[in-house]
């Protein structure tokens, strides 16, 4: 049956076509081809139009004339581009001109991050050194907030220079420069797209500007150079993409809320800073236009006749007077010159002559007052506490005085008046004298130079050491540290010989000026490098003579600031005073003045040797003298020298381990007990440096938190802020709170999250530190944004665990006895081991242990709940020192005894050989010492307390000495052993000549080619390395080892690898030689002479002790190299040498799609020998290859029978290595590991076709991958949990396989499988079948080895478990975090490998 009015096609066409001309008729059978008509624009509604302007035309609306004008480009071929997932974040940046004359127009800054589409744009003075276009670069990083990015750009030398400074300008950034090849522009066409982008916006809004004004606006008016920017900022707020985002949603994850005028529209505005009129007559708001709002406070920015500033608040105009001219032709303001001196053009904004960096006026420190004397615990027990004191207050809460809880002056003069009076405490104060003496001696020539006293002529410059340290390599800067602490006294504020002079009397009201100028425009007191070497180039003697000659002085020179600077000001202070001690330098770079801490000669030494930071070598006096006074506290007069070498190395360790916000002292009290440095504890509870308890509602509190956090440098920060506003309880008590307390209890809980999380972000951007959040599980704060924010970080893991695990009890009130408290508990940690350790479930849950009952939090007794048991505690400060351990930092304590042994009072000199008695007093004869103690020796002999075993049992213990690789390689190995069978062979012409026809050969040894070739050769090699004491391995024979000098050796067939130290590889080679021809191809190690690189296996392996190609500190590593020929084998064969690359070697299938693969085609004979050929090839680099494992994998499924589905996987295959062709697997130093770790994991019923799982491996030591695999399983699973139980009956084989291995080097390690899945943890950990009555017996093996010890479990977070990849096809940037995570990286070939034929 037809529908209704159903006709043909043909029948249809002949109704609609009209009469033939000259009466012929039409043909019947014609058809028309419908024409792709273009749509008329729709007529857009009035507020429709309004919204679009308001938006300055950021979308373009083919309705609206100047968007057509702008941007219209005709039909274009569009094609839907590939979705680049990567794991580090690219920022791309180019020059770009608004005109045709590169001469005659300004260059703009562009600049774009690929993650979040976010644009920056804006127009600088010109190209290359532009001290305005590094801090718009550098302004952008920061808001972008990556830790690690790719600096993308083209190879011009100027934006080179531009992004590098920029980096430079971002502490704790690290970008890995990316280059296009020159005249290649498709090779950065990102950028380019950006740029386009950009042009169109910035014409759009001046065409939009002049249609408002009514005039036309010439190319050189200064409002003109801000529309890049503002260009840039209405797309990141209004564009939406197609995830229906705009780029400021994505980085942010908030929308742009602000009410935006339009560009360039008259407005009333107040300034920023200025406070109320005195004067009620006055107007409060003036006239101003609007030019952009600042991208990183969002602060209004305006431009008027005195230049540009910055708004807090503004009222719109009448629409008859927001676009009229009056004033137009007097606004003044450039991007990098908001106030200038004369109206001028954007282009020539730079005068006829430019004035020179006026002299350096230093501000002389005061002299040091000198310190007092230190209190001790017993004084403050003996005497009492003072009121009032913070280090009594501390002394009565925790035993101690904590770290910045100092007993203040009050305590410490009575203290010192009371030991005074007493006959046995004179002595003490006595001393005390004695050095405050000395202390005053050295002071008086710094109180003569506040005086006004020239400083002698005998002050070295400073640019002597600092240029003497620039052109020394780096090993020698480290070694020059030391010096230049130890000149640190001679050169100290106040000192003869100072690198600081005081300028002379008649040039105090200059400095005066000077002083008010610098307050006045605020300038930054954190100095760079750049402000470092230009106060280091000047020489203390210049100043004076500088003032005497009457040079112009910088307050007599005009300041320019720029946009940033504006942006980032203050309100003014009144009465500027610029603090004793700071100095006033002229910055060249950035054309303005700043105001720098003066720091002595040996300072600036230590900071331009890149020994310590600009903070820390401000804190290098005061930390000497702590530590000066913690031996003085124990009566011990430690040298300066010793001082000096404690200080500097406690500064470049870090001040503090640990530290907490919102919290008490939980873990910094009991910090000492685990040998790490105990810091600040920002809470309610406890008390600031001054005594003041810290309160962080107040802005200047959370400041001084901020200042604590980048002065103390933590290594790891811990936060618990307040919950309670945030509790899923408190819904029960709404009803008896209003609206506006409801909304001001969440905004006073909203503000603490917000700096809890500031300061964990803090920790983020800092290489080496860490940070750890708790939050009850169920709270609401899980849901606020900057906690998404948060979690959602690269590195950043979430984990939640019951409390009840660290045995927290709270005592039921009704019962009056102990239950455990479960209180399930977020943690949010940047930390892995942390994350592991806190991660878990309660024991009734996975039967562990013994049942127990829980509390339940209710009646008031929750707030109980807040103390962390002791086991939490304890858990993580023993993580954190596994941590500090791992990366070889030193604790306070260590630091502290590296200094001189306090010597006993009662002792008297002697000679210190002999043996002092300390309970009877006198010394003891040597002899009699000696016998006693072999007596004693031979005692504990005879009772057996210990055994004598090789240093490699002691977890990170090992010989004096480094040890190294030697590689080595047999010459015609198979001639070597003898025959053990009677084999003929054919003569060769010549020698059947000789012998005659009718002989034959009987081979005599082993000949390259005969079946038991290869057995023969070991068994001689074997029988030789016997002899000389080297043990062959049980589980795997072509392993030695020699227990006696820890020498640990590898064959594979001619090729040996040897790990010992240096004597005992020359032994090893020694040995070699007493048999065998041999080439040592190479002798791998880090110390000098050593070769840093080596071919085993065609492997490159290659040791270092800079910085690992995955970042992060300088430290010692060995790096290997999988072979590279076969990908570019698998490349060319493929046909792929100009093909894309892709960033992933397999696409996800769908069932659908694997069940018409399965029915795809088979290849020809030819196409399928290629198939097999190129997959064995990738199977091989596999084997080295993480990211190829479960590719390979699937390939190898379909060498029996390929087919054309199974090439294009290939194929798809070959264009991943195209993109990522080599990768280096990093094995950074660590401590000596005491057990295997093997993750596991199952993609159930992965395959559709045999509804088959597939099983992958990772096995580690320590941080370092050693073995990993991807296999189809054999058995067809019923269930998740079933696979995941094969997963890990393969993962304990492995695991058990590796043991035995590492049991044939002489190393007894333990074996941890870890998984993800609870079913199969609990199943394993069981006895039996229970409810799997299906799985065969032969898999129930390892339930018996885990019962017996051999194997253990642990439980690991699924998106932690880097065991995923292996199961399944996976994206880009999950692909390349898992990788980050094994330290495996992509690296382009190294030049050892290319010789490799």
């Amino acid at each position: 049956m037809r529908p209704p009015g159903f006709q043909p096609a043909a029948a249809a066409a002949a109704d609609v076509l009209p009469a033939a001309p000259d009466g012929q008729q039409a043909d019947e059978g014609e058809e028309e081809a419908r024409p792709r008509v273009l749509k008329a624009p729709h007529e857009p509604s009035q507020r429709e139009i309004v919204e679009h302007e308001a938006m300055g035309h950021a979308t373009y609306r083919s309705w609206c004339r100047v968007c057509i004008a702008a941007k219209g480009q005709g039909q274009p071929h569009l094609r839907a581009p590939e979705d680049d997932e990567t794991a580090v974040p690219v920022v791309s940046s180019d020059y770009a001109f608004m005109g045709q004359d590169d001469a005659d127009t300004m260059p703009m800054l562009v600049l774009r991050d690929r993650r979040s589409k976010m644009m920056a744009a804006t127009f600088v003075e010109k190209k290359g050194d532009d001290a305005y276009a590094i801090k718009f670069f550098a302004r952008f990083l920061r808001i972008l907030g990556y830790r690690k990015i790719v600096n993308k750009s083209d190879g011009e030398p100027a934006i080179l220079l531009v992004k590098r400074r920029a980096v430079e300008e971002v502490p704790g950034l690290e970008a890995i420069p990316q280059e296009s090849a020159p005249a290649d522009h498709q090779a950065n066409g990102e950028i380019e797209v950006t740029v386009r982008e950009i042009k169109k916006q910035v014409r759009a809004l001046k065409m939009d500007l002049e249609s408002k004004l009514g005039v036309k606006v010439e190319d050189k008016h200064p409002v003109l150079a801000h529309l890049p920017e503002h260009a840039a900022a209405v797309i990141n707020r209004y564009r939406r993409g197609q995830d229906g985002k705009t780029a400021l949603q994505r980085l942010t994850g908030r929308q742009w809320r602000k009410p935006v005028p339009l560009f360039g529209e008259r407005l009333m505005v107040r300034f920023a800073g200025e406070r109320a009129r005195k004067n009620a007559l006055e107007e409060q708001m003036v006239e101003a236009r609007y030019i952009g709002h600042h991208p990183r406070d969002g602060s209004m920015m305006v431009i008027t006749s005195d230049g540009v500033k910055k708004a807090v608040g503004f009222r719109s105009l009448p629409q008859s007077e927001k676009w009229i001219t009056a004033g137009w032709d007097s606004l003044k303001g450039l991007p990098w010159d908001v106030a200038p001196r004369a109206a001028s053009a954007p282009r020539a904004i730079v005068g006829p002559g430019e004035a020179g960096p006026p002299p350096i006026v230093v501000v002389p420190p005061q002299p040091q007052a000198p310190r007092r004397m230190y209190v001790l615990k017993a004084d403050v027990e003996r005497l009492g506490a003072t009121p009032g004191c913070p280090g009594c207050v501390s002394i009565a809460k925790h035993g101690k005085v904590l770290a910045g809880h100092a007993h203040n002056a009050v305590c410490s003069k009575r203290i010192f008046e009371a030991l005074d009076a007493e006959e046995a405490g004179r002595e003490r104060t006595g001393q005390y004298r004695e050095r405050r003496q000395g202390q005053e001696a050295r002071v008086r020539p710094a109180a003569a130079a506040a005086a006004g006293t020239p400083p002698p002529k005998t002050a070295r410059r400073i640019t002597e050491p600092v240029a003497a340290a620039a052109s020394a390599p780096a090993a020698s800067r480290s070694a020059a540290a030391p010096a230049a602490a130890a000149r640190m006294r001679e050169s100290q504020p106040g000192a003869s010989g100072s690198g600081v002079a005081a300028p002379s009397g008649g040039a105090s009201s200059s400095s005066g000026a000077v002083r008010a100028a610098a307050a006045a425009e605020d300038v930054d007191m954190t100095a760079t490098r750049s402000r470092l070497k230009r106060l280091a180039e000047v020489a203390p003697d210049d100043v004076p003579e500088a003032l005497e000659r009457g040079d112009p002085q910088p307050a007599d020179v005009p300041v320019p600031v720029d946009m940033e600077d504006l942006a980032a000001q203050p309100a003014p202070a009144e009465g500027p005073q610029l603090p004793a001690g700071v100095a006033v330098v002229w910055n060249a770079s950035e054309g303005r003045h700043m105001r720098v801490l003066a720091l002595d000669v040996a300072s600036i030494e230590l900071v331009e040797l890149g020994v310590l930071t600009r903070a820390k070598a401000e804190l290098l006096p005061l930390v000497r003298e702590q530590v000066s006074g913690h031996w003085a506290s124990v009566g011990v007069d430690i040298a300066d020298e010793e001082a000096d070498s404690i200080a500097l190395s406690a500064l470049q360790l870090g001040a503090v381990d640990v530290a907490e916000v919102y919290s008490p002292h939980r873990f910094s009290a009991r910090a000492a007990e685990f040998q790490l440095r105990p810091g600040f504890a920002a809470d309610l509870e406890e008390l600031k440096e001054d005594g003041a308890p810290w309160d962080l509602r107040r802005p200047e509190d959370v400041k001084e938190l901020e200042e604590q956090q980048e002065r103390m440098d933590p290594i790891l920060l811990t936060g618990s802020p307040p919950c309670e506003k945030f509790s899923l309880l408190r819904g029960l008590s709404a009803k008896f709170r209003t609206d506006e307390q409801e909304a001001a209890e969440m905004e006073e809980a909203r503000h603490h999250l917000k700096v809890a999380v500031d300061a964990y972000w803090r920790q983020l951007r800092k290489p080496g530190r860490y940070f750890l959040h708790e939050h009850p599980w169920s709270a609401r704060s899980w849901n606020e944004d900057i906690v998404k924010e948060l979690v959602a970080h690269p590195g950043v893991f979430t984990v939640k665990g019951p409390m009840c695990r660290w045995g927290m009890k709270l005592t039921n009130p009704r019962s009056g006895q102990e239950e455990f408290v479960r209180k399930e508990t977020g943690w949010v940690t940047n930390h892995p081991g942390l994350a592991r350790r806190l991660q878990g479930t309660c024991s009734n849950v996975d039967g562990r242990a013994e049942w127990h009952r829980h509390i339940t939090l209710v009646g008031g007794i929750a707030r109980f709940a807040k103390v962390y048991p002791p086991k939490l505690v304890e858990a993580v400060l023993e993580e954190l020192k596994d941590t500090l351990n791992d990366v070889g930092e030193l604790s306070t304590a260590q630091v502290q005894q590296s200094g001189p042994v306090p010597v006993d009072a009662a002792v008297p000199p002697g000679d210190w050989t002999s043996y002092w008695d300390d309970v009877n007093g006198g010394y003891l004869e040597a002899g009699l010492v000696a016998q006693a103690r072999a007596v004693e020796r031979e005692w504990v002999k005879k009772q057996e307390l210990i055994e004598i075993v090789p240093r490699s049992r002691f977890a990170g213990g090992r010989k004096p000495g480094n040890f190294k690789i030697g590689f080595f390689d047999i010459s015609r190995a198979h001639f070597y052993g003898k025959a053990q069978r009677r084999i003929f062979v054919e003569l060769e012409e010549e020698s059947r000549k000789e012998y005659g026809e009718d002989k034959c050969g009987l081979l005599l040894k082993s000949w390259y080619g005969t079946q038991d070739a290869s057995k023969i050769w070991q068994g001689d090699y074997t029988e030789l390395l016997e002899e000389h004491g080297y043990k062959a391995g049980v589980s795997c024979p072509a392993v030695f080892y020699k227990e006696v000098d820890e020498t640990r050796l590898l064959g594979h067939g001619d090729d040996f690898a040897v790990l010992a130290q240096q004597q005992d590889i020359d032994s090893f080679e020694a040995t070699l030689g007493k048999k065998y021809e041999f080439k040592k191809t190479a002798n791998l190690g880090f110390d000098e002479g050593d070769d840093k690189q080596a071919v085993f296996l065609n492997r490159v392996i290659e040791v270092s002790a800079g910085v690992p190609p995955g970042g992060g500190r300088p430290c010692r590593h060995a790096m290997i190299e999988p072979d590279k020929r076969h990908a570019e084998i698998v490349i060319d064969e493929l046909g792929l040498s100009k093909a894309n690359g892709v960033d992933t070697p397999m696409e996800k299938r769908s069932a659908d799609k694997q069940m018409m693969d399965a029915k795809s085609a088979a290849l020809g004979t030819a196409e399928a020998s290629r198939f097999r050929s190129l997959t064995m090839r990738v199977a091989y680099l596999s084997q080295d290859r993480l990211d190829l494992a479960e590719a390979s994998k699937t390939l190898a499924r379909s060498m029996q029978t390929p087919t054309e589905a199974s090439w294009l996987m290939l194929k798809r295959v070959g264009r991943y290595l195209k993109r990522h062709p080599s990768t280096v697997t990093v094995f950074t130093e660590q401590k000596m590991f005491d057990k295997i770790r093997v993750y596991v994991d199952s993609d159930h019923a992965g395959c559709a076709v045999t509804r088959k799982s597939t099983g992958g491996f990772v096995a580690m030591l320590g941080h370092h991958v050693i073995k990993h695999g991807s296999n189809l399983q054999s058995t067809v699973s019923l269930s998740s949990g079933e696979s995941e139980y094969y997963a890990l009956v393969k993962g304990g084989s492995v695991g058990l396989g590796l043991h035995s291995l590492f049991a044939d080097w002489g190393l007894d390690l333990k074996v941890e499988l870890a998984s993800d899945s609870s079913a199969a943890r609990g199943h394993v950990q069981r006895r039996g079948l229970g409810k799997m009555r299906h799985v065969q017996s032969r898999y129930l093996w390892i339930q018996e080895r885990v019962g017996k010890g051999d194997l253990s479990i642990a439980a690991v977070p699924g998106k932690n478990n880097v065991a995923d990849v292996l199961t399944k096809s996976v994206g880009g940037s999950l692909l390349r975090r898992h990788m980050a995570t094994l330290n495996i990286w992509d690296r382009a070939p190294s030049s050892t490998q290319k010789d490799i034929k």
